[in-house]
């Protein structure tokens, strides 16, 4: 049984109109960063804790995220807003 156009038109807009609203906010942006790389339950319990402006972007310190693929703690996001105003997460990393 094949989708209608029309069903898949309203499921791609309900997932783009989802993607939106993670990045309104700066905690919505990391959390889906960190669902997006393999980590959804750790989207959820994650702490986010703002920081303060540095050269590559605002600061944002996040305690209960481990990277899958190495290990290590990731503990530090930076994050800018877009052209359109949507934050958007532009390095993540161990330590300042």
């Amino acid at each position: 049984m094949a989708l209608k156009p029309k069903y898949i038109a309203v499921i791609f807009i309900l997932i783009l109109s989802m993607i939106i609203v993670f990045h309104l906010t700066p905690g919505g942006a990391i959390r889906f960063y960190i669902a997006f790389h393999g980590n959804p339950f750790a989207a959820v319990k994650a702490i986010i804790i703002p920081g303060y402006f540095l050269d590559c972007g605002w600061q944002y310190i996040v305690e209960g995220y481990n990277d899958r693929e190495t290990g290590e703690k990731l503990c530090f996001f930076y994050l800018r807003k877009n052209a359109v105003g949507l934050w958007v997460v532009t390095s993540v990393g161990t330590g300042p």
